[in-house]
């Protein structure tokens, strides 16, 4: 499943990673547009990883390693609107009042 979702994010264009100077936050690695752990891949919710890393932690996890968005659910409703809406397994828990 992790690789089907990982193929339905973005690539991150060379642009963004020169204008984040971003980092993978599951290896640490410099992000590359290509590099010996994938390409970097852009989340719904924003954040940059190199697939490799990104499938990995999907394996094990669906959410998002820094927000902790729910990307498999994001990725398959195929849309970014939803991550400020209470996407994430902490918001979940909450008592589900609307502001």
């Amino acid at each position: 499943m992790s690789s089907s979702i990982i193929s339905k994010l973005p690539l991150a264009s060379d642009e963004h990673l020169r204008a984040h100077d971003d980092r993978c936050s599951i290896c640490w690695g410099q992000m590359l547009s290509s590099s010996e752990d994938g390409e970097a891949r852009s989340t719904p919710c924003g954040h940059l990883f190199h697939e490799k890393c990104l499938g990995s932690w999907l394996r094990r996890r669906g959410t998002c390693p820094l927000c902790n968005a729910n990307l498999v659910a994001l990725v398959l409703r195929g849309g970014q609107d939803d991550v400020e809406e209470n996407d994430t397994e902490e918001e979940n828990l909450s008592d589900g009042a609307e502001d």
